[in-house]
């Protein structure tokens, strides 16, 4: 069976003894037993930040207390940006809710005919009794 190196998901895990098995892979494979206790070590040097000194601390939380303090006190948009902003908002809303445009109706060849016909019959400049008189000229 090959051995498998652990990763660094691994390698933190048994560095902090949560509860992942590895202890058979640390075992028989240096390498990973090489990786495990370098990364130990540099957990346990001490960090930059922990030598600085409580003024400094102090300091850099009154700033930052400071900063949010100006932010929230910062001086507030006039009432018609608000106006402005909630009209075109509620714009926005009505031509959403708009609704869509009906297609228009699909007419069958022979409806049309029928629509060409009553209409050329009705818009006609000849009065109806010489319509007989088309028939003559037509042949």
């Amino acid at each position: 069976m090959e051995h498998k190196h652990l990763d660094l998901d691994g390698l933190l895990q048994a560095s902090y003894g949560l509860g992942v098995d590895v202890g058979d892979g640390l075992d028989a494979c240096d390498v990973c037993r090489v990786r495990l206790e370098r990364m130990t070590q540099q957990r346990q040097q001490p960090l930059g930040e922990d030598n600085l000194p409580e003024w400094f601390w102090l300091r850099r939380s009154r700033e930052i207390q400071e900063a949010a303090q100006e932010s929230m006190e910062a001086r507030p948009r006039p009432r018609w940006v608000r106006i402005v902003a909630m009209a075109g908002v509620l714009a926005a809303a009505l031509l959403a809710m708009q609704p869509r445009p009906n297609a228009p109706a699909r007419i069958s060849p022979e409806d049309e005919r029928l629509w060409q016909e009553v209409t050329a019959t009705v818009n006609r400049v000849e009065p109806q009794a010489l319509a007989p008189m088309d028939l003559l000229w037509a042949q």
